[in-house]
């Protein structure tokens, strides 16, 4: 029991009053334990309280305990720890309390730092003796005794007579004296004899307590070791496991660890073998060392969008994040269209694992190239596949579009320009091009340089889809003839109303599509490519096999009120560049008076262009 008193209040909670670091709660893991010796003295009882793991990552910051349904909270000195160690502390019962009251629910620990996986064990108890608890069984045996005899001798009395003559006036007096011997008792008392039996080993009953044996069934086994980018070992995993069906508290050099029944932990070393003590006692010992480094497997696949130029080998390259700057891992890596490698890479079980990332530092003759994932995390030891996949594409195409002034009358014209690149490595036919106009607009004719296609409207419901057909292959970097259409502005535009327009190009690379899934079809662009629902506003590039496919960016148009009395239209771009185009009572005169004819004013032509390198999609092998 404690020495000295504990004042406090039933219920309440004792809190520090120094500012605390960043805590996490955890509750407390057991409510039993078995008795220790290593108390901080031999008078008082006291509670020892571990973290798991139990290697100095944590600290106790306050530890609250339910006694028999009272609430008390330590902190500050009346957590002691044990030596050095702030994972490993005790804590004094208080007065008036025992060892055994205290309660699992209600019983937590403060505990920095915030993060981690971290238990709040009971790892033993002190009972204030400095020695284990043991438990004996005593036999009593009892004797009874004959009742005890007491002998009293009298001696008869002793009788003295003296006669004396005297002259005939004397008178003669006898005196009798009588003396009794002493009165002797004698007892004689016998005590039993006292048996005491001490319990054997609580591990093994074929043992002694005191056997070196006696120990509980732990067990553990070499699992790999850390491998720095220079090849060299850096430390040794272990995984020690109690197999049990209680708790216990195990060491080994550098560490201690607390597991519950049938728990694993995982730790780290400087040796490839550990052993594993239990009161002093060697528990296990590492059977042999790992001949493993820790690694996971990262499975590479190139994938080639569109036919190769020719044949060609594409270089991989897989770089380690060693301090704050990527190192080259091991060689470069060769790979063909379609060919699949599997990397066996250095990982880890420490918490941070090792960070990677792949790059393709020779793409060959593609247009474009991308690594998905370009960078991942290993942790653990062959217990996951990462999948990268690589793919190049060989053709492309960029949609540029213009437009025409900066200002016009409702009701009046507007003119569109739409011309497409072919920004791949492979020569494009057919090219098609679709605009979908904002439904505030007309559709009123076109016009294609050098009469190289034609345009129709293929849904009349504004917003209104037109589709140009150009004639002839588009080779590598070269542009379609331009398309010009000619729109009305509708008379009744109104402030604030937002005009939309985005044109679509795609590029047929490889002749994959029949000349029929050409045709115009309402709300379809070719057979097996996508569908369009009637009256939308969004175009959407998803190009079928043998397709490329690029959105010019959308001209947003927003109508507002000036001084001069009309309205205006402002035209902008929306992601990049932007122009204006604002209602005015008169249109510059263009050398036509016709409707029907394509006005092209004088004023510099602001190009939109979002350019969208979009591969075809083909069956991926992963």
């Amino acid at each position: 029991m404690i020495v000295g008193a504990l004042t406090t209040t039933v219920g309440a909670t004792h809190v520090s009053a120094v500012d605390t670091p960043p805590t996490q709660t955890v509750p407390l893991n057991n409510q039993g334990a078995n008795g220790g010796s290593d108390c901080p003295d031999g008078i008082n009882d006291y509670w020892h309280f571990v973290t798991a793991p139990n290697n100095d990552s944590f600290e106790f910051v306050s530890i609250t305990l339910s006694l028999s349904g009272d609430s008390f909270t330590f902190s500050g000195a009346q957590i002691i720890p044990n030596g050095s160690q702030l994972d490993n502390v005790f804590v004094a019962v208080p007065g008036g309390y025992d060892l055994d009251d205290i309660e699992q629910a209600g019983s937590s620990a403060e505990i920095t730092p915030a993060t981690g996986d971290v238990k709040f064990v009971l790892s033993h108890l002190c009972d204030g003796s400095g020695t284990t608890t043991t438990t004996t069984t005593t036999t009593t045996t009892t004797t009874t005794l004959p009742p005890t005899t007491t002998t009293t001798t009298t001696l008869p009395p002793t009788t003295t007579t003296t006669t004396t003559t005297l002259p005939p006036t004397t008178t003669t007096t006898t005196t009798t004296t009588t003396t009794l011997p002493p009165t002797t008792t004698t007892t004689t008392t016998t005590l039993p004899p006292t048996t005491t039996t001490t319990l054997p080993c609580e591990w093994n009953p074929q043992l002694p307590p005191g056997s070196p044996d006696c120990v509980p069934d732990v067990s553990v086994e070499a699992i790999c070791f850390d491998l720095s980018v220079e090849g060299e070992i850096e430390r040794y995993w272990h995984r020690v496991t109690n197999n049990e069906s209680e708790t216990v508290t195990v060491q080994w050099t550098g560490g201690e660890a607390t597991l519950a029944a049938g728990e694993s932990l995982v730790f780290s070393t400087d040796a490839a073998t550990v052993t594993i003590t239990f009161d002093g006692k060697t528990a296990a010992t590492t059977p042999s060392a790992s001949d493993e480094f820790c690694q996971n497997t990262v499975e590479v696949t190139k994938v080639i969008d569109g036919p190769e130029t020719g044949p060609a080998t594409y270089t991989i390259q897989i770089s380690r994040l060693v301090g704050d700057s990527y190192v080259q891992e091991g060689d470069t890596y060769q790979l063909t269209g379609g060919q699949t490698i599997s990397v066996p890479l250095p990982s880890t079980f420490n918490p941070e694992g090792v960070n990677y990332k792949i790059e393709e530092v020779d793409p060959g003759d593609a247009h474009a190239n991308s690594v998905t994932p370009d960078s991942f995390v290993l942790n653990g030891h062959k217990n996951e596949t990462i999948s990268v996949t690589i793919e190049n594409t060989f053709a492309a195409i960029s949609l540029e579009k213009t437009v025409s002034a900066t200002s016009v009358l409702p009701g009046g014209e507007l003119n569109y320009g739409l011309i497409a690149e072919n920004t791949g490595a492979l020569t494009l036919d057919p090219v098609t091009i679709y605009d979908r106009l904002p439904a505030d607009v007309t559709y009123v004719d076109y016009s294609i340089v050098g009469d190289a296609g034609t345009c129709a409207v293929t849904e009349q419901t504004k917003p209104q889809l037109v589709k140009c057909d150009l004639d002839g292959s588009i080779a590598t970097g070269e542009f379609t003839p331009e398309i010009t259409l000619l729109v009305q502005v509708d008379s009744d535009v109104t402030p604030d109303d937002t005009i939309v327009n985005q044109a679509m190009a795609i590029g047929n690379y490889d002749g994959a599509l029949a000349a029929e899934s050409q045709a115009d079809i309402a709300g379809v662009f070719g057979e097996g490519r996508f569908f369009l629902e009637a009256a939308s506003t969004d175009l959407s590039c998803d190009p079928a096999p043998g397709e490329v496919c690029d959105l010019s960016a959308k001209i947003g148009t927003t109508v507002d009120e000036v001084d001069s009395g009309g309205p205006t239209t402002t035209t902008t771009v929306v992601a990049s560049n932007s122009a204006t185009t604002t209602l005015v009572p008169e249109l510059p005169k263009t050398g036509s008076d016709s409707t029907r004819t394509m006005v092209l004013l004088g004023m510099g032509l602001m190009m939109f262009g979002l350019t969208l390198l979009l591969g075809s999609r083909r069956p991926q092998n992963i």
